[in-house]
């Protein structure tokens, strides 16, 4: 049996668009009361809504201190694992996806495997940061 924190998938109730709000929260990965919260991004065109659960797409970590899509986030950074050279100057050239069945979305503890590099990005939050390993 699984220990009572792996079981829970973050993803519930993250289902939300700017037209219909299923609760507006996040996937956060992070420590009660921490300083930062990751958070994988699917989009970069939704504005403060910059994750989908039913979007197969892995632009990178965000570190994030958005309370709320309608609020919005401020002081964000991304960091998107590649490999090789990049092929172009936005966002979109750098993205990958990712099997959604796979990921791993705890509150403790991330992992997804992007399939255009064959990285596995797994992701352990502290205080005021995180320990990531590539």
């Amino acid at each position: 049996m699984k220990p009572i924190l792996e079981s829970i998938d973050t993803r519930f109730g993250t289902a939300s668009k700017h037209a219909f709000s299923r609760g507006n929260t996040l996937p956060y990965t992070g420590v009660p009361f921490g300083m930062n919260y990751f958070v994988p991004q699917t989009s970069d065109q939704e504005g403060s809504w910059f994750f989908d659960p039913h979007l197969p797409i892995f632009q990178g970590i965000r570190l994030t201190h958005q309370p709320s899509p309608w609020i919005g986030d401020y002081s964000w950074l991304l960091l998107t694992p590649i490999t090789g050279e990049i092929s172009g100057g936005t966002l979109f050239h750098r993205q990958s996806s990712y099997n959604l069945d796979r990921a791993i979305f705890n509150p403790h503890f991330l992992k997804i495997f992007s399939l255009r590099y064959q990285i596995e990005t797994q992701l352990t939050p502290t205080c005021y940061g995180a320990s990531i390993q590539l």
